[in-house]
């Protein structure tokens, strides 16, 4: 078994579509084995990435873009970008993801941040969506939690570039901010 797998283009421009009117994601991952993104565009899924892997680890490095995926087939906007069932999340440098990133409660996984965000700022910001179950128990998202991870001094000039909802399996949604040490307000 591979110990990691890097995923590369040979430029900017290589691309990997999915089949949105498939309903499945473009890319998804169901394995432990570390995974890296780099130079490449990952476009037309139900959802860009799909990972549920416990153990499993996706790193979208220099050159990642998730982009142009559909909430369901026929649909219009920006569907998920990214879809963490299971496993974890890093994002570095310019990796760039056009809709949002949703996180499921259980086990509560914080994106790790390994640099500044070349592509987001203040206005431009990470979507963040959290996934609870609908119970108000430990497994669930809560104002705390830890929703980024990283080094200090790069949460501290990172967090300023999401922002978070938690949204309930019975339909609610609430809108909440990222302290300076990554953790939900």
């Amino acid at each position: 078994m591979a110990k990691t797998l890097t995923i590369e283009g040979a430029d900017s421009t290589a691309a990997f579509e999915g089949n949105a009117s498939g309903g499945s994601s473009a890319f998804s991952i169901e394995t432990a084995v570390p995974i890296t993104v780099k130079n490449l565009t990952i476009t037309k899924g139900s959802a860009g990435i799909s990972m549920n892997a416990a153990g499993g680890e996706l790193t979208l490095g220099t050159g990642a873009l998730v982009k142009e995926n559909t909430v369901s087939a026929g649909a219009s906007g920006d569907g998920p970008g990214i879809h963490v069932y299971s496993g974890s999340l890093t994002l570095q440098g310019s990796a760039e993801i056009s809709g949002k990133i949703y996180l499921r409660a259980n086990p509560k996984k914080p994106i790790t941040i390994g640099g500044v965000l070349t592509k987001y700022n203040a206005s431009n910001k990470i979507t963040i969506c959290l996934e609870n179950s609908g119970s108000s128990d430990a497994t669930s998202w809560q104002t705390g939690d830890q929703v980024i991870t990283g080094e200090a001094d790069i949460i501290n000039s990172e967090w300023g570039k999401f922002s978070v909802s938690v949204i309930s399996t019975s339909g609610g949604e609430s809108s909440f901010s990222i302290n300076a040490t990554g953790k939900m307000n």
